[in-house]
């Protein structure tokens, strides 16, 4: 697919890491959603507090610490149904109980698990937020 500029469309289509600040940016019809501070990528980048973005074709997740850790889901990655996103209740030795965001994508041909948590205990609106966008 492409825009007026041969400006190719990825942000829905594909799943990138550690990508360069200009590709985090929002592109021409891209609509930011929700964001919420201080989210853990768990399982990926463990003890690591950043940003969760969401926007009408991706999800983004940018470490506080280093912005080249970073996550870029299009929601055209994520698998189909309930299995996409799911919010689980997981229970942390320094956190104790708490809610975790599990997001499952394929991209070329590989699967992906990605699981993260709020650190702010009574904000997890964000969550619910992304599954709704999903649906």
């Amino acid at each position: 697919m492409a825009l007026a500029g041969d400006y190719r469309v990825w942000q829905d289509s594909e799943l990138r890491v550690d990508q360069p600040k200009s590709a985090l940016a929002l592109r021409r019809g891209e609509r930011l959603i929700d964001a919420l501070n201080s989210v853990e990528d768990s399982k990926g980048n463990s003890g690591d507090r950043g940003a969760l973005t969401v926007t009408n074709l991706r999800l983004l997740w940018v470490s506080h610490a280093d912005p080249r850790r970073n996550l870029s889901v299009g929601w055209g990655c994520l698998a189909p149904g309930s299995e996409g996103i799911s919010i689980k209740a997981a229970v942390s030795k320094l956190r104790g109980n708490l809610q975790a965001f599990v997001v499952r994508a394929s991209f070329r041909g590989a699967k992906f698990d990605f699981m993260f948590t709020s650190l702010v205990k009574a904000s997890p609106r964000l969550f619910g937020v992304a599954q709704d966008v999903y649906r």
